[in-house]
C-alpha cells in the first residue's frame, strides 16, 4: 500500500509506527541519521519541483507551501525574517512528547540535507534551538548541523542568515519548473477535493457522535446514499471506518485539555 502515491497514512498509524521504532532501535539519534539520509526524491513531486527552483529561497517556499504532501507528519513549520537572519519555527499539531523529539530533529536534519542538495553544499546554519531536553545526541547533533545546538530551548527554531535565500540552484529549469508545478496544482486540487469530503464526513459524524456514528446516517446528512459515500471515500483511498475513528480521537483529546 505505502507504494502506491494514493495511500495515506493518518497521525495516528504514524505514531504507532514510530513509536514502535523507537522501542525497537533505541538510539537517540536516529531521527538525526534519518534526516541526514533524506534526499529530494523522498519527498516526491514537491522535491522534484524544488530542485528545479532558481533559488534556495524560491524551493524554500514551494517546499513549505505544499509541506503536508511532503510527507510531514504532524507539525507545521512557519518561516520568519529577523533582520538578517531567516527563522523555521517548528511547531506540533499533536500533544504527543512520545515522539515529538524523534520527528523534530528528523525534520530539522532532513532540511538541511535538502538545502545543502539544492546548493551543491552550500549552505550552512547560524543556530539550531530544540525543545525537548538532550538525550545523549548532543555530540552527534553538533557533527550534523555543523553548530552547536541548544536543548531545552523555548521554540523549535532552525536558523541561518538570511542570504542563503539567493542562493542558486545548479538544477534550475525553468520549462521543467513550470510543468512540475502544473502537475503539483492539480495534484493538490485532487486532494483538497478529498479534504473537503473528509471535513463533511467528520462534521456530519460530530453531529451523532452521543448517538452512535452509523454510514447510513451520515450518507444522509451529506445527502446521498451509504454506497454512494463509500464508493467516493475508497475512490479517494480512505475509509469511512478511519474518518470516525479520528472524530472520535479529536473529541477524547478535546475532554482530556
Amino acid at each position: 500500500d505505502l507504494s502506491k502515491p494514493s495511500t495515506r497514512v493518518s497521525y495516528r498509524q504514524a505514531s504507532l509506527m514510530i513509536q514502535r521504532a523507537l522501542a525497537a532501535i533505541p538510539d537517540p539519534a536516529l531521527g538525526l541519521t534519518l534526516g541526514v539520509r533524506g534526499t529530494l526524491g523522498s519527498m516526491g513531486l514537491v522535491g522534484h519541483a524544488m530542485a528545479m527552483c532558481k533559488t534556495l529561497g524560491d524551493a524554500m517556499a514551494l517546499g513549505l507551501e505544499h509541506l503536508v504532501l511532503t510527507g510531514a507528519v504532524g507539525y507545521r513549520i512557519d518561516l520568519r525574517v529577523a533582520g538578517s537572519l531567516v527563522w523555521l519555527e517548528l511547531e506540533h499539531n499533536f500533544p504527543d512528547p512520545e515522539i515529538q523529539s524523534f520527528i523534530t530533529e528528523e525534520a530539522f536534519s532532513s532540511t538541511l540535507s535538502y538545502a545543502r542538495a539544492l546548493t551543491g553544499g552550500v549552505a550552512q546554519l547560524t543556530q539550531i534551538d530544540f525543545v525537548h531536553a538532550e538525550r545523549g545526541n548532543a555530540e552527534f547533533a553538533h557533527q550534523v548541523f555543523g553548530v552547536p545546538v541548544k536543548f531545552g530551548a523555548p521554540s523549535n527554531r532552525f536558523v541561518f542568515d538570511a542570504s542563503l535565500l539567493g542562493l542558486p540552484v545548479p538544477t534550475h529549469h525553468p520549462l521543467g519548473l513550470h510543468q512540475a508545478l502544473e502537475l503539483l496544482e492539480n495534484f493538490s486540487r485532487q486532494e483538497r477535493a478529498k479534504d473537503d469530503l473528509c471535513s463533511a464526513v467528520e462534521r456530519a459524524a460530530y453531529k451523532t457522535l452521543m448517538h452512535g456514528i452509523t454510514l447510513e446516517d451520515v450518507a444522509r446528512e451529506l445527502n446521498m446514499s451509504g454506497r454512494t459515500l463509500r464508493r467516493r471515500l475508497s475512490a479517494g483511498g480512505m475509509s469511512f471506518e478511519a474518518l470516525v475513528e479520528n472524530v472520535r480521537k479529536t473529541r477524547a483529546l478535546s475532554l482530556l485539555t
